[in-house]
Order: structure tokens, then C-alpha cells, then sequence
């Protein structure tokens, strides 16, 4: 069955219909909850369980280890988990200048390097405990779109490879809680999506997570420490082409009261290839987006700001080219194709690399997952430089997640790299030449020789 939270009194109007409240699904009723959670993925991208069968005993152990360790010294808990990359960090979220009134622990689903024996082995047995809830809420999704196989999403999840992540995050009251100047409480957690499959989120009793609708209204999310809040992620967004929204969230503050919250995030294996499912694409439907690995998606998203919308990069865009267009574009790519074949030949041969064609083979192979993009950068009238000096920014800087990229441009400046001492350059525009980027898997391929 399906109920709805309570404290939502007043119903705001979306785009789709009245909001009445987060979604309540049970899970002891599987022949409902496969179509409702399907409704509420559709509507919301989020929604809650009840009856979802992990122990509430573990649960509470948890977030007393979990406490534990945040009430521990500053000195101590910089001591038992440092950053590499993984482990405690308080204030920045991410690399990319992004921060928050908050302190986390943050760790790949099997190895939970903390200060306590049972603190790792409770977390250990909670995650398992919570990915089997994961792969019982995806075969629910898959049955209420009537996808076969039913494990054709919680597969990713049960593999032994799956790139899942385990994070604990500390709220501390906020002692300079003035509403900002947009009128909101400061902010724990910046607004953002998940870029995995599916996020399996539960919290104590303090308020401060929110979501937003569809027409960009931000609700509050009454907190139910007895049961799981589950996110759409972006991954499960191109599966179902569009069909299902990533849910936007973020956390606000509390003046008084703490709040802690545990967070699995369901990814599959690195290398899996992620494309909208077959099935779920209506006659004469187009797919809205590129072909990719979680990898690339991940390597893409490390380079982004919290609040960035990453899936854009990868949409095959509104305005598809002309069949002129395409050939003529599908004859481009073919050229270059050919052309990096041959600088990873040459690669090879000055790295005394046997086979030669050891790096070539993989663009060369007919599954070659590659990658073609069209970029204009309009004049810009705002033209001044931004406080540190710089001109204001087309694209930020990042490095390519691919093996080798092939650019060309016309005559007007604008590209810039970064020499190894943080200096950076600007390229000298040349529109009868190609520039050549060594990308992340090369550099990995690189290493391993």
C-alpha cells in the first residue's frame, strides 16, 4: 500500500499533480509497491520505505558507533581516517571549491578502515544488509516497467565489482543559523543529484534534508528514523531514458540539534556500459542520451561542482543533424579514428610497447565506445575578468576521461592547459591542425607498463 507523510497539510501544485506529501511505500506488499514505487520514481524521484527488513537493532548500533566517532577529538579523527582520497573530511564536499556545515566518513562498501573494530564490523554488516534492500527495491522498479529480467538493474548491485560507496554524514548544530540572504537556513549539504544507480538514505530524528519538485519548489522531508529514503540517481535516469528524474536534494541546518544521516549509494562495476534500456523506449522514441561507462560518468563527475547537472554532457541534445550532416559527420569521426589509431600506434613503437597495435586495437574494435562533440562558444558580452584575474570560464577546467582526444578549432583562441607546476597556457588556435590530449585512460596504461 501507499500512504503519505504527514506534516504536509497545505498540498503545493506541480507541474504533474497536487504534492501531498513523500511518497510511503511498503514493502511487505510486493504485487503494490512494484507499480507505486514506479509512480513515485516517475513523479519524484524519491519516495520511503516501511517493512524494509533491515534490523532497526543494527541500525541503532550504527549511529552509536557512527557518534562515537564524531565526538571524538578533531586531532583524533583527522588520526584513524585520514583523506586518501577516501576516509573523514569535515567542511569541503568534493574537490571543486564546494563546502558545507558538515563532517563525513566516506568509504567504498567493503572497507570501512575506522577506529574501532566494531564500528567497521557494524558497518559492514548494515551495508550488506542495506544493498540486498537495494537489490529487492531495483527488481521491484524492473517488474513495475516490466523489464526481463527482473535482475536486469540489481544485477549491477550483486556483482562482486560493484562500485558502491558508504557515507556517514555529521550535521553539527549551527550556532550562525541567520536565514541567508534568499531567505533559507545556511546550508549543510549543497543541492546536488547522486550520480549512481540508487541512493539508500536513512537519518536520526533532526530535520534538514529537502528535495525538489519538478517545477523547482523545495520541500522538507519529515524525518523517520525507523525507516529508508530512496533517491533516484542519475544512472537509473538514462536507464529509463528520461522516464524516471534524478531527484535534486539538499540539506539545511539546524540552530540546536544535530543530525546524522547514512547514506549507500548503488553503483555498478566500473567498465559496465550504461544506455537507456531497449525495452522502455516507445516506438519511434528516440534514446536521449550517449553510450557510457560508469567510469567515464565517474571521471566526468569528479571534475564538476557539487550543484552541476553532469548528465547534459552525455544527452544526445534536442536538435539531431541533418542526414547531410551526419554522413558528413559520420566520415569525420572515421578520418580521425584512423588518425588515432596511428598516433597510438606511434605511441607504442616509442615505448617499445609489442603488440604495436596494443593501445590502437581498442579504438579500432567495432564495441569502441567513443565519443563525438560539437562545441560553440558564442561571443560574450560580459566580458570582464572574473576576481581572480581570469577571463570568465567556457568550459572549466577538467581532463578527458577517454584513452586519447583529437581536437580541432577554428582560428579564435580561447583553449588553455595546465603545465605540471599549476601554470596555465593559452594554445596558439590553428585551423589546418589537430591538438591531441593524453586522456585518464592513458595515463592509467602508462603506468602499468
Amino acid at each position: 500500500m501507499v500512504m503519505q507523510s504527514q506534516n504536509q497539510n497545505n498540498p503545493i501544485l506541480t507541474n504533474k499533480r497536487a504534492f501531498k506529501g513523500i511518497p510511503v511505500i511498503d514493502l511487505s506488499c510486493p504485487d503494490d509497491a512494484k507499480h507505486l514505487i514506479v509512480n513515485a520514481c516517475q513523479d519524484y524521484g524519491f519516495f520511503k520505505v516501511i517493512n524494509h527488513g533491515v534490523p532497526l537493532w543494527l541500525v541503532s548500533q550504527l549511529e552509536n558507533e557512527t557518534m562515537g566517532f564524531f565526538n571524538m577529538r578533531q586531532s583524533e579523527k583527522d588520526k584513524y581516517c585520514p583523506p586518501n582520497p577516501l576516509g573523514y573530511r569535515s567542511n569541503t564536499i568534493g574537490t571543486n571549491g564546494d563546502v558545507g556545515w558538515i563532517e563525513y566518513l566516506l568509504f567504498t562498501s567493503n572497507d570501512f578502515p575506522t577506529n574501532s573494530k566494531t564500528f567497521s564490523s557494524v558497518a559492514k554488516e548494515y551495508v550488506e544488509a542495506v544493498r540486498k534492500l537495494g537489490c529487492e527495491i531495483l527488481e521491484l522498479v524492473a517488474e513495475g516497467l516490466k523489464i526481463e529480467p527482473k535482475n536486469v538493474l540489481s544485477r549491477m548491485l550483486s556483482d562482486e565489482k560493484a562500485d558502491t560507496v558508504f557515507r556517514l554524514n555529521h550535521y553539527p548544530p549551527c550556532p550562525d543559523h541567520r536565514p541567508t540572504t534568499n531567505g533559507r537556513n545556511p546550508i549543510g549539504f549543497g543541492e546536488h543529484t547522486d550520480p549512481q544507480l540508487i541512493s539508500i538514505a536513512r537519518s536520526n530524528t533532526t530535520s534538514g534534508l529537502q528535495i525538489c519538485l519538478s517545477d523547482g519548489t523545495w520541500v522538507p522531508v519529515p524525518p523517520d528514523h525507523t525507516s529508508f529514503f530512496i533517491n533516484v540517481d542519475d544512472l537509473l535516469q538514462v536507464m529509463t531514458n528520461g522516464r524516471f528524474k534524478s531527484v535534486r536534494h539538499r540539506v539545511v541546518t539546524d540552530k540546536l540539534k544535530s543530525r546524522v544521516s547514512m547514506i549507500y549509494f548503488g553503483g555498478p562495476p566500473l567498465m559496465e556500459k550504461i544506455s537507456p534500456i531497449g525495452s522502455l523506449i516507445e516506438p519511434g522514441e528516440e534514446s536521449l542520451y550517449h553510450e557510457f561507462t560508469w567510469f567515464e560518468y565517474k571521471s566526468y563527475g569528479y571534475k564538476t561542482k557539487l550543484a552541476d547537472d553532469r548528465l547534459s554532457f552525455f544527452h544526445k541534445g534536442s536538435h539531431p543533424l541533418s542526414e547531410k550532416d551526419k554522413t558528413v559527420a559520420k566520415e569525420y569521426v572515421e578520418a580521425l579514428r584512423k588518425l588515432g589509431c596511428e598516433i597510438l600506434e606511434l605511441v607504442a613503437e616509442g615505448l617499445k610497447i609489442e603488440p604495436k597495435n596494443v593501445l590502437s586495437r581498442m579504438l579500432s574494435d567495432e564495441k569502441a565506445d567513443t565519443v563525438f562533440r560539437l562545441n560553440h562558444y558564442p561571443p560574450c558580452p560580459d566580458h570582464r575578468p572574473t576576481t581572480n584575474g581570469r577571463n570568465p570560464i567556457g568550459f572549466g577546467e577538467h581532463t578527458d576521461p577517454q584513452l586519447i582526444s583529437i581536437a580541432r578549432s577554428n582560428t579564435t583562441s580561447g583553449l588553455q592547459i595546465c603545465l605540471s607546476d599549476g601554470t596555465w597556457v593559452p594554445v596558439p588556435p590553428d585551423h589546418t591542425s589537430f591538438f591531441i590530449n593524453v586522456d585518464d585512460l592513458l595515463q592509467v596504461q602508462k603506468c602499468k607498463e
